[in-house]
């Protein structure tokens, strides 16, 4: 059925209107149709997705909605631990590990009432590991006198960040994850490294090393090269960086094809197209650090580090 209604100012401007002037009534009319079925209530759960997970103590955020039936709506939550709330949104704590069906209930103004429901999984607590350090360089124990020697450890578990107390066996201290240090006292010498985690609580590790005189040859600790690795890489730069046993210089050989051998081949490139200049001559280190530059972007390079006492 259609009621149609007629503006009382067209009538009046039909009334009044000068002669020889339309006024069209229609463009004035409003229709109404007949009334419609509301649609159906629903209710919906926007967040969390149901299976989601977290751990206990999270706080989670639930998010509700309704539509259709008759607004406004009513909404009531029941988490599936005993604990019940009201609103479009709540937030959560859960105190036990567990897989709970949170309820959702949407209200209307006639009454009517639909629900919605999710799972979510509550996981235990993960406990951290115990607090642990370990001295990663260097990794040899015969040193000689008045070189530097790099000392470095990291620390695992517990609660970070962490703080490194140094205690080198000779009555020197020093702080940090890394230190570089001069023994001029020859002999064995106790290095202790202690780790405080944010909680205060402390673990330690030591190693031991030997300082020698220069002319105190050993032939069971040859020179070692270890721990090769590459950072800061940019399009036409990157630096390599390694470990050796013993103090020594730095020097990088590269190219663009790979050499699986330099068995055959002679110093002192080995082969290989390119080569840095030789670094730390006057001063070798334990830890070597090459800028190798003048690189092409795109385009894959292999190289060898070389170090000699």
């Amino acid at each position: 059925m259609t009621l149609r209604i007629i503006s009382i100012l067209t009538l009046l401007a039909l009334l009044l209107a000068p002669a020889g002037l339309m006024v069209n009534a229609q463009d004035a009319e409003l229709q109404l149709e007949a009334g419609t079925t509301a649609a159906a209530l629903e209710a919906n759960i926007g967040a969390p997705a149901s299976g989601y997970e977290a751990e206990v103590g999270q706080s989670i955020t639930f998010t509700g909605s309704g539509r259709g039936g008759l607004p406004p709506y009513a909404l009531t939550w029941k988490f599936g631990d005993g604990s019940e709330a009201f609103g479009t949104s709540y937030s959560k704590t859960y105190t036990t590990a567990g897989t709970y069906t949170v309820e959702l209930t949407v209200t209307d103004f006639n009454g009517v009432q639909e629900t919605d429901n999710i799972s979510v999984t509550i996981k235990a607590e993960e406990v951290s590991s115990a607090l642990a350090v370990r001295i990663t360089a260097p990794t040899s124990q015969r040193f000689i006198i008045n070189n530097a020697i790099t000392f470095t450890a990291v620390a695992t578990g517990g609660l970070a960040p962490y703080a490194f107390t140094w205690d080198f066996g000779d009555s020197s201290e020093a702080f940090g994850t890394s230190y570089s240090k001069t023994y001029s006292v020859l002999g064995e010498k106790t290095v202790t490294v202690t780790a405080t985690d944010f909680n205060g609580t402390k673990v330690s590790i030591t190693k031991m090393v030997n300082i020698v005189a220069e002319d105190d040859g050993n032939p069971s600790d040859p020179l070692m090269i270890s721990n090769i690795r590459i950072t800061d890489i940019t399009q036409n730069s990157a630096i390599v960086r390694w470990t050796t046993n013993r103090n020594a210089t730095s020097r990088v050989i590269y190219d663009t094809v790979s050499h699986s051998s330099i068995a055959t081949s002679s110093a002192p490139n080995f082969g290989y197209a390119n080569s840095t200049g030789t670094s730390d001559v006057d001063t070798k280190v334990i830890e070597h650090t090459v800028n190798v530059t003048g690189l092409a972007a795109s385009t894959s390079y292999f190289f060898r580090v070389i170090s000699q006492e």
